[in-house]
């Protein structure tokens, strides 16, 4: 058990060279020391205790460096309440057990000795939502009960995940969580109160992904030393730091593709693998273009000319000097950085994401996502037969600190896609994931890459690694990340607000429309990030209502919260009641003056509305299908198939009844709703037949 001490720091004597620091302590924390490079300075306040000295000389430079491992953890309230223990995992894949003190303050930092790579150092960062004095759990609260919901459980749901999160537990029902974010995001409440609660939130996550990370690497067949390296590499991408290695993010992205979490936490977490990734490489790139021993054929005036040409590729923007742009092709393309790299560079650099249709038709069916980077890596890599079986022999990334003239670098910027990383001064993936337009067609890039990788183990690598089949949650992950890469680049953002940005957002997220189903936006959870990012503090609109001191968008709140009251993801046709619905209520049965939808493709527009205008469930109640009996098809009118009964509104009549309670004349009532007056008999045996096969539900 390590005790930590809180001491002062100072930035020690530099070591005399850099060929003892370990190839992983360098990937993991170097991108702060190159961005002082490239950028002349920190991109941001970095605290004292990230002991990071550089020096630099003219001409041939030096660059030294002793930096200590950063950690972030959440700490639960009643632990710091009452103080205890807890135990977190290194960047070596062993466990460090921690004595937290009694009422630790929020964003403490402690040293941890010995426990680091090669022996070093450690530096603890804590985060907690316990300050008895700021009153945070009431003033939540209160945003929780001030909130316009359109459903009286909802607020119960949102004080039992608030709950959870504040106790470092696991919130199973994301749908809730997400919502909650959106409520504490979009108040008036003081930034700091804001992003201890942002911590909070993704640390909750968190702790679902790494139980179900080590849940597969207890049942897989590798070594106790393979098992350490993914549980280190998982550090690496928690942070948003470089990594040590490719292969081991493959093999990372391939566990957890193959878990049992949710879509929302696999596309989550893919994400955060396919930033690693596209940090690393971004490193990787931007050294070989600014370091004179790796490309010394380049003058400082046409090495800035390609800095400058690269970030352009790599956040997606249109690239005017095409001469300059010929040029570094050929300088990435005939170097000996990784091809992983040179392949995620081809990708970013063809505008993958450019048409939102045909990316969608393109990179939506798995195979083709895998074809598509084979052509791509045979383009930039003509010499290679099989990129895919060439990437296995040169997975590591190991790169050597080399000289670098800061004047050569100006231009570079790292800090966009490094700012987030604990190296740099953020807080990772505790942080959260947002849609940025820097480095957002690298990251795309990195993702596709990262699926194809993946599709491409066979069996006995994914037995290794205690894997089942993962195909179906890959391909759906493909979309969404040509998807949003598009979204991100394209700056719909900065140039719609409102309903419109969110029309025309999920639009180009793969032209689903809004609904909540298959790999749609809503369905994976990322809803909550591109609306609050559309529609963030400085962007309210008309749609906007005032509710006590805050300002949100009602369209957005109400969205989130239908999705509690639906299934957001695909169910099982095993399940009786909902096999039953898709046989006796299919679209093919009814003429179109009647609509019929089953989760989790119910429009989340018609959804909201029928919520809003008369659809009043009760806890643990999810609408399994919905008929629109409207002329308009406005969702104003119609009935609700539930996991526990049948709500339903027609001009007629309205209610609710459960399916053991039905009788044969509440069914007729029910099937009046429908325009059609040959099928209203149909329909009201149908609504019988349900309550005879399930009245014992």
């Amino acid at each position: 058990m390590s005790s930590i001490q809180s001491q002062p720091y100072s930035n020690p004597e530099p070591n005399p060279t850099t060929s003892a620091i370990a190839r992983r302590q360098f990937l993991g924390l170097s991108a702060s020391a190159v961005l002082a490079l490239t950028l002349g300075g920190w991109p941001q306040s970095v605290s004292a205790d990230s002991n990071v000295s550089v020096t630099t000389t003219e001409g041939d430079s030096s660059v030294n460096l002793n930096i200590k491992e950063r950690y972030r953890i959440f700490v639960p309230n009643v632990t710091v309440a009452r103080g205890g223990q807890a135990t977190l995992v290194l960047r070596s894949g062993e466990n460090c057990t921690l004595d937290i003190p009694r009422r630790v303050a929020d964003q403490s930092e402690f040293t941890v000795k010995g426990k680091g790579l090669e022996g070093n150092d450690i530096v603890i960062v804590m985060h907690t939502l316990y300050e008895p004095s700021a009153k945070i759990q009431e003033i939540i609260e209160h945003e929780i009960e001030s909130a316009p919901f359109i459903q009286q459980v909802t607020q119960e749901n949102c004080q039992a995940a608030y709950f959870q999160i504040t106790e470092g537990k696991y919130f199973e029902d994301l749908a809730t969580l997400d919502l909650l974010d959106y409520v504490v995001d979009s108040s008036n409440l003081d930034e700091t109160i804001q992003q201890r609660y942002k911590i909070a939130s993704q640390s909750s996550r968190l702790v679902a992904i790494e139980e179900a990370i080590e849940k597969v690497l207890v049942n897989s067949e590798l070594n106790p030393n393979e098992k350490q390296v993914i549980r280190g590499t998982h550090q690496y991408v928690r942070a948003g730091d470089p990594v040590p290695n490719f292969e081991d993010l493959t093999d990372l992205a391939a566990i957890i593709a193959g878990t049992e979490l949710s879509l929302g936490l696999k596309q989550y977490y893919l994400q955060a693998i396919a930033t690693a990734k596209a940090v690393t490489a971004d490193f990787i790139i931007v050294q070989l273009i600014a370091d004179p021993q790796q490309s010394p054929q380049l003058n400082e005036e046409v090495r800035s000319k390609y800095l400058q040409v690269y970030q352009e590729v790599r956040d997606g923007q249109k690239v005017s000097d095409l001469e300059t742009l010929n040029g570094l092709d050929q300088l990435i393309a005939n170097s000996n950085i990784l091809e992983t790299c040179k392949v995620i560079y081809s990708l970013a650099r063809d505008r993958f994401f450019e048409d939102a249709a045909s990316a969608q038709e393109d990179f939506g069916d798995l195979m083709q996502v895998a074809n598509k980077v084979k052509r791509t890596g045979a383009s930039i890599v003509p010499t290679a037969i099989n990129v895919l079986s060439v990437w296995g022999v040169k997975a590591g990334t190991g790169v050597t600190i080399a000289t670098l003239n800061g004047g050569s670098a100006t231009n570079a910027t790292l800090a966009v896609l490094g700012g987030g990383s604990i190296a740099t001064g953020g807080f990772g993936m505790l942080g959260g994931l947002a849609v940025v337009t820097g480095g957002a067609a690298l990251i795309g890039a990195a993702g596709l890459l990262s699926i194809a990788l993946v599709s491409q183990m066979d069996g006995q690598d994914l037995k290794n690694l205690g894997v089942a089949g993962v195909t179906g949650t890959l391909a759906g992950t493909a979309a969404i990340f040509v998807a949003w890469t598009g979204a991100s680049v394209l700056g719909l953002a900065g140039n719609l607000s409102g309903a419109a940005a969110i029309t025309a957002t999920i639009t180009a997220l793969g032209g689903l429309n809004i609904i909540t189903g298959g790999a749609s936006l809503v369905a994976f959870g990322t809803s909550y990030v591109v609306w609050s990012v559309l529609n963030g503090k400085k962007k309210r609109d008309n749609n906007s209502v005032l509710t006590g001191n805050t300002k949100r968008d009602k369209n957005i709140l109400h969205k989130l919260e239908s999705r509690l009251y639906t299934f957001i993801e695909e169910l099982s046709v095993d399940d009786s009641l909902f096999a039953f619905l898709k046989t006796k209520l299919p679209q093919e049965h009814y003429d179109n003056s009647d609509e019929v939808f089953f989760a989790p493709d119910i429009p989340l527009d018609k959804l909201t509305t029928a919520l809003t205008k008369w659809g009043t469930v009760g806890p643990g109640e999810k609408v399994l299908s919905f008929v629109d009996t409207t002329k308009s098809h406005n969702g104003k009118e119609g009935i609700f198939f539930t996991n526990q009964g049948i709500i339903w509104k027609g001009s007629g009549s309205s209610g609710s009844v459960s399916y053991p309670d039905l009788d044969i004349y509440t069914a007729g009532k029910i099937a009046e709703g429908l325009l059609n007056q040959e099928q209203k008999s149909n329909f009201a045996d149908v609504i019988w037949e349900l309550h005879n096969t399930f009245k014992m539900t």
